[in-house]
């Protein structure tokens, strides 16, 4: 890349480029890392533990993305004390066509996790 930045920062700037962002070099000792709406700053040259801080954080960001997005989500409980799991159209349905109900929080949510590893 030829950069001149922290050697530990190198692939991370490989991987935002790779990904659409950029990495420039702003006046003489900071770098600006930019991927769609997020912005990052860090110094061009830095100490171990705060270029340590920065790459968990480049990291962190980058991972984030990479994370599935839940469509699932439990609501309730209803007049009756059931849970149900909701996609963006509505309830999930049983084979009779009712909302499909839990009887607690913790059930509803393994079945919305579960719906969302299959749907991906």
């Amino acid at each position: 890349m030829g950069l001149g930045i922290n050697k530990d920062l190198e692939p991370l700037a490989r991987a935002v480029e790779r990904r659409g962002g950029t990495v420039t070099v702003t006046g003489s000792n900071h770098l600006r890392w930019i991927l769609g709406e997020w912005t990052y700053m860090t110094g061009l040259t830095m100490s171990g533990s705060s270029a340590h801080a920065c790459r968990r954080d480049i990291e962190r960001h980058l991972a984030s993305l990479d994370a599935p997005v839940g469509t699932h989500v439990v609501v309730g409980p209803d007049d009756r004390g059931k849970f149900e799991v909701h996609h963006p159209n509505g309830p999930v349905r049983n084979a009779n066509g009712y909302a499909r109900t839990f009887s607690t929080r913790d059930a509803a949510k393994r079945a919305a996790h579960s719906l969302d590893r299959r749907s991906v």
